[in-house]
């Protein structure tokens, strides 16, 4: 396995330049920075020592991060909603905090990687690169959009207590205009500043996100026309 790796990385130096190894490296480190990447890295220690192939499993499966996806967005909903209409203790506010910021690095990091390296990788360890299904992948990443927007709400919300003031809707159209930079007050405080990051984070995902579709949108099926079966 280790001679494979090393052939890998080797490979992907000589096709892509030191640039390109050191980038892809990186993120391949970024990657193990998730909690999914934890339950599907233990799937895979666990499968091993039973003799089963990963992907054979449930976890391993293309369902996991179907289901995964949902619960976050799921949970970001309910941790929102709790924000809004709860006066919640500090230590529970940073948890769901924690839980956003991770998120959205989290669903960065995969999009970085979807969209340059994991096919980089693949080829050069001699596989075919696939996914499922395009249109499968579109949905999910709206869903990843959404999500982006939903974390940093919760960040704000927690660092801009006077937004809680607000009603549900109104509390997330502020959250979102400062999402976009608009309105939000010049200072260096450290919560700020951590909004600011989170701003940053989320930006960077939204725009990686976005290229991501536009990929992706070119591998959906043709439709035709009937206009041009006249």
């Amino acid at each position: 396995m280790k001679q494979e790796i090393k052939a890998m990385w080797k490979k992907i130096k000589e096709e892509q330049g030191i640039i390109v190894l050191a980038t892809c490296f990186f993120f391949n480190i970024l990657r193990y920075i998730s909690v999914f990447q934890w339950v599907r890295s233990a799937n895979n220690r666990f499968c091993t020592h039973r003799h089963k192939s990963p992907k054979d499993s449930f976890i391993g499966g293309y369902n996991f991060p179907e289901i995964w996806v949902l619960c976050n967005i799921t949970c970001g909903i309910i941790f929102y909603a709790m924000m809004v209409n709860f006066q919640l203790p500090k230590v529970l506010g940073a948890i769901f905090v924690a839980f956003a910021i991770m998120r959205a690095f989290e669903i960065m990091v995969y999009h970085v990687n979807v969209l340059l390296f994991d096919p980089l990788m693949t080829e050069a360890r001699g596989e075919k690169y696939a996914i499922k299904s395009p249109v499968r992948m579109l949905l999910l990443l709206l869903i990843n959009m959404a999500e982006y927007v939903l974390c940093f709400s919760i960040v704000y919300l927690f660092f801009v207590p006077e937004a809680v003031n607000f009603d549900y809707w109104q509390s997330f159209t502020l959250s979102t205009s400062a999402f976009l930079n608009i309105g939000l007050p010049e200072n260096n405080t450290s919560p700020e500043i951590i909004v600011r990051i989170a701003r940053i984070e989320t930006i960077l995902g939204v725009f990686m996100n976005l290229i991501c579709i536009a990929r992706f949108i070119n591998m959906l099926p043709s439709v035709n026309s009937l206009d041009k079966e006249k």
